[in-house]
């Protein structure tokens, strides 16, 4: 179940939306642009935590400013929306660690340009890790440790 406030509050973000004061979000530039959201612990300290479903994710792939990208410990449920983190071509970290996700890692995040290090342990993920040296030397850090 996903929490009408916080999916209200990812949905108005975007690389030109006045959030560049809160603590979870950095910008750069004039004029400003989003260029990294820590979104961790969203629902710390809610009792049962949410389960939320990995579509709550959509509004994040409109900001292609990205750079930096911490969804972890958010309980997010479902497959990794590989086709949607495709937009963030700036990536350079994406941390999806603690969560719910199923399925493979999409092969779609080892072709991000600048991904650098991908965390993405403590996850039910399955199935076997691409390898195919192009597209997986460029991330330097793989985060696949259980939590």
């Amino acid at each position: 179940m996903e929490s009408s406030d916080d999916s209200n509050q990812l949905q108005s973000l975007n690389s030109s939306s006045s959030c560049c004061g809160w603590g979870e979000v950095e910008c750069r530039g004039i004029p400003r642009v989003v260029i990294a959201l820590y979104l961790t612990d969203l629902f710390t300290g809610l009792s049962p935590q949410p389960q939320v479903e990995s579509t709550i994710l959509a509004p994040l792939f409109h900001i292609r400013s990205l750079e930096d990208l911490d969804i972890s410990d958010y309980n997010i449920q479902g497959e990794i929306p590989g086709v949607g983190f495709a937009n963030l071509s700036n990536l350079v970290l994406l941390v999806m660690s603690g969560n719910n996700f199923k399925g493979s890692i999409p092969p779609q995040l080892f072709r991000l340009p600048y991904l650098r290090e991908l965390h993405l342990g403590g996850n039910s993920l399955t199935g076997k890790l691409l390898h195919d040296d192009e597209e997986t030397e460029k991330v330097r850090i793989l985060g696949l440790e259980p939590q």
